[in-house]
């Protein structure tokens, strides 16, 4: 099934034992359709300052997929993407900052 960005709504959520909570990137949210990814760390060290450089690569990557990654040159992203990537980045990272201070 095919999902358009007008009417989609995407979530990247961390794998880290946590409530996934929807990420809205439509106005619409009655034709919304929500997407999840899970992305673990679990093999990250949070004694190491690189972990969370790794965890966020990670979540980015996670959120480019889900959210339908733009890569057209010269081209304006949508809106739509930019708002379901940004909610979706800033959700998990969230999330992954929480998991790694509580190891």
């Amino acid at each position: 099934m095919k999902f358009s960005h007008a009417h989609a709504a995407w979530l990247v959520a961390a794998a880290l034992g946590l409530p996934a909570l929807p990420a809205m990137a439509s106005s619409d949210i009655s034709d919304a359709v929500t997407q999840s990814r899970s992305v673990s760390i679990a093999d990250l060290n949070a004694a190491n300052p690189a972990a969370r450089a790794t965890a966020y690569k990670r979540i980015d990557i996670a959120a480019r997929v889900t959210c339908g990654f733009w890569t057209t040159p010269g081209v304006n992203r949508p809106a739509d993407y930019n708002n379901c990537f940004n909610k979706a980045v800033t959700d998990g990272r969230a999330q992954a900052d929480a998991k790694l201070a509580s190891r």
